[in-house]
C-alpha cells in the first residue's frame, strides 16, 4: 500500500513521487487542506484558485489510471493520525517542497515520525541538493538531472479502496468558498502550462528583451510561467528540455 502526499508538484508528468508510489499499483493520492495553512501570511485566495485548478487538471488525468485525488481536511499532525489508524504499514511518497514555517515544521515532525519506520520516500525536486551539499559541483549535478528523461506517467491503479475521505469532486463545494468571486486570474493546470511554454518559444517570445521593459507589452511577452512553476503543473526538467529541443531546432534552421 502507497500513499502520494500531494503539496506542491500537482501534475501527472515527470513526476517522481507518482510514478515510484504508483508502482505497486496499489495507492491513494492525498492532497491536504489546510484552512490554517492557506489563511497564513503570504497566502491568498488567489494562489488557492490556481491551486485548485492544478488539482482538478491532474485529478481528469488520473481518472484514466482508476485513480483519485482524495483531499484530506487538516494539518499533517492529524493527517499522520489518520494514517496510522487506516493505513499503519502504508509507504509514503512525497515531492521535495519548500514552504513557509508553519508548513514545514510539520512537514519534519511528519517525515521524522516516518522515517523512523522507514515508510518516508522524499523526491528531490528542481534540482536542488537535499543531502551531501557540494556548491562546487551544484551547476554539473543540476544539468545532470535536468538532461536524465523524463518520468514516465504513473501506472493505473489496480485496487479499489474504501477510503473515509471525500475525492475531489465530492469536496468541491467546499473549496469553493475559498475561491476568489468574480476575479479574471491566471488559470493553472498542466494543459494550460504546455499552452504557455509552447506560446512563449514560438511567438510571444519575439523581442522579449525590449519589450520586458514596457509596460504595455510585458504582461504578454513575459513567458508567464512562474505560478506553473511554483505549483509544480509542470516541471523545471520538461521546460528545460523543451528548451534545448527548440534551441537546436533554431540553429539547425539556419545551417
Amino acid at each position: 500500500m502507497d500513499i502520494v502526499l500531494l503539496h506542491r508538484n500537482l501534475r501527472i508528468k515527470d513526476n517522481e513521487a507518482l510514478y515510484y508510489g504508483s508502482q505497486n499499483q496499489k495507492y491513494l493520492v492525498i492532497y491536504l487542506f489546510d484552512k490554517d495553512y492557506w489563511n497564513s501570511n503570504g497566502k491568498s485566495s488567489i494562489q488557492f484558485q490556481f491551486a485548485y485548478d492544478c488539482l482538478v487538471s491532474l485529478d481528469n488525468e488520473l481518472k484514466e489510471l482508476r485513480s483519485n485525488i482524495y483531499i484530506f481536511e487538516g494539518n499533517l499532525y492529524s493527517l499522520q493520525e489518520w494514517i496510522i489508524r487506516n493505513y499503519p504499514k502504508a509507504n509514503i511518497h512525497f515531492n521535495h517542497s519548500t514552504d513557509i514555517d508553519y508548513f514545514r515544521s510539520q512537514l519534519n515532525s511528519f517525515k521524522q515520525f516516518f522515517n523512523a519506520h522507514d515508510q518516508f520516500h522524499t523526491y528531490s525536486d528542481h534540482g536542488i541538493q537535499l543531502n551531501n551539499f557540494d556548491r562546487d559541483n551544484w551547476s554539473k549535478h543540476w544539468h545532470k538531472i535536468m538532461d536524465q528523461p523524463l518520468k514516465l506517467n504513473p501506472k493505473a491503479n489496480l485496487h479499489w479502496l474504501d477510503v473515509d475521505i471525500p475525492t475531489l469532486n465530492k469536496f468541491d463545494p467546499k473549496i469553493k468558498d475559498h475561491t476568489p468571486l468574480n476575479m479574471q486570474i491566471q488559470k493553472g493546470g498542466s494543459l494550460e502550462a504546455d499552452r504557455l511554454l509552447d506560446s512563449f518559444l514560438f511567438e510571444r517570445c519575439e523581442g522579449y528583451s525590449k519589450k520586458m521593459s514596457s509596460p504595455i507589452d510585458a504582461e504578454n511577452s513575459c513567458s508567464r510561467l512562474s505560478p506553473h512553476i511554483a505549483f509544480g503543473s509542470i516541471s523545471i526538467r520538461q521546460i528545460y528540455q523543451k528548451l534545448t529541443d527548440f534551441f537546436q531546432s533554431q540553429i539547425i534552421s539556419l545551417i
